[in-house]
């Protein structure tokens, strides 16, 4: 005889629907509650559940092999994203990426991230292809002189062909180096961050981020790239969402945060409104969050930089804008507040092509926006008549590397105090 009301009381505490005769209009039923909860084959206490796990902003990663856990989605509680300025190149930008006195060139370029600058003052980048290569690029542009660059191929160490010998392809979509901002005296040895794509039938599993040391030895000085190992040990979160051909193609690394962003979900080089998922990692509580940017506006993400935990740049490819994103520093994964600044991306002759395929993005120690272009082959073809002279460039596919000043979205923004005058 006390079974029943014991359970009345059960169901009445932990049921998600109401059950009760002033909520329903009839009285609970333990049998229909019991029947209900057979067929669909769900725990009664769903309410409960559902607020626990709203309150639960961090997740901690997998053990190696295990699936992926359902992360946190915060896409719902984002600002809508502001219109911001119209970026154009600086000017006597861009450049193609050829260096003309070694007739070195890059191929392919999807990744770029700021090194610091050299004892001359001018300023390195890292540059990552989808070709298995890197290149530091060093670049000239003082004032009242024309913009030049240089390119050296950062060697590969044996035990990095050993570490990676099991990926069919090399494709490194995103660079990252773990320096604080603002950057350092330029250093002899760098840690960084890739990521790379997978391809062919093992395309989940070889979709990963790898840790590498960059160091530079010798005399004269050369770069050398090593392995250091998996950079998220035994955490594959993003495994669920990626397809072949299309992976992690945004990275940054802040002081805590790793941010990292799937190039898209519909895998069009036009608009689709599907939205993709930026990854917010905590590295030293090893926790994740996952964000839907489909309401925030942003199409694709294929170029990340951070300027420490609160502030992250991001390039959307589709829609040729860059997004500036403000993060809560007391609710980790949150975003604040949104901008979005359209690209005027032309070429050096001035034309155009029909898709700039504009990716990755770096900030330097002038708060300047420095993006390259990854020729798409089929669709990096030039809108109208060109100029003669350039067409080894265009038969060549050579990608191009833009810088934007950034000094009027920083005071638009009132962030100009993160780039004071250098000195």
């Amino acid at each position: 005889m006390e079974r029943e009301p014991r359970l009345r009381r059960r169901i009445a505490a932990t049921a998600s629907e109401p059950t009760t005769a002033a909520a329903t209009g009839r009285p609970a039923s333990p049998r229909r509650t019991k029947r209900r909860r057979r067929i669909r084959g769900r725990p009664l206490a769903l309410g409960p559940f559902l607020s626990l796990l709203a309150l639960l902003l961090w997740l901690p990663p997998p053990a190696r092999g295990d699936p992926a856990p359902e992360e946190p989605d915060f896409s719902r509680v984002y600002p809508e994203p502001r219109d911001g300025l119209l970026l154009q190149p600086s000017p006597g930008w861009p450049l193609w990426l050829v260096d003309f006195e070694t007739r070195a060139r890059t191929d392919e370029t999807s990744g770029i991230a700021f090194l610091g600058r050299d004892r001359a003052g001018a300023r390195l980048f890292l540059l990552a292809d989808d070709t298995g290569r890197f290149h530091i690029c060093r670049v000239e542009d003082e004032r009242g002189a024309a913009p030049r660059l240089q390119l050296e191929r950062v060697a590969i160490a044996p035990a990095l062909f050993d570490s990676l010998s099991s990926y069919e392809h090399w494709d490194f979509e995103a660079v990252a180096v773990d320096l604080p901002r603002p950057r350092p005296p330029l250093r002899d040895s760098i840690r960084g961050w890739v990521s790379l794509e997978g391809r062919g039938p093992a395309f989940r599993p070889q979709t990963s981020v790898y840790a590498l040391s960059f160091a530079r030895s010798g005399d004269p000085a050369r770069w050398r790239v090593g392995p250091i190992g998996p950079a998220i040990a035994g955490a594959r979160f993003w495994e669920g969402h990626v397809a072949r051909n299309r992976g992690l193609e945004g990275l940054a690394l802040g002081e805590r945060l790793a941010f990292l962003g799937l190039e898209s979900l519909s895998g069009r080089t036009q608009v689709s409104g599907a939205g993709t998922i930026l990854f917010v990692y905590d590295r030293q509580a090893e926790r994740v969050a996952r964000i839907g940017t489909q309401l925030l506006g942003i199409d694709t993400i294929c170029g990340l930089d951070a300027w420490g935990d609160s502030l992250s740049v991001l390039i959307d490819r589709n829609q040729q804008s860059v997004f500036l994103l403000w993060w809560d520093p007391s609710v980790p994964g949150r975003i604040r507040a949104a901008q979005r600044h359209p690209l005027d991306l032309p070429t050096p002759e001035g034309f155009r092509y029909a898709v700039p395929s504009v990716e990755g993005l770096a900030l330097d120690d002038g708060g300047d926006l420095w993006c390259v272009t990854d020729p798409w082959r089929g669709h990096y073809r030039p809108v109208g008549a060109v100029p003669e002279t350039v067409a080894v460039y265009l038969e060549a596919e050579m990608p191009m590397l833009y810088r934007f000043p950034g000094k009027a979205i920083w005071q638009q923004a009132g962030l100009e105090h993160l780039w004071p005058p250098r000195p």
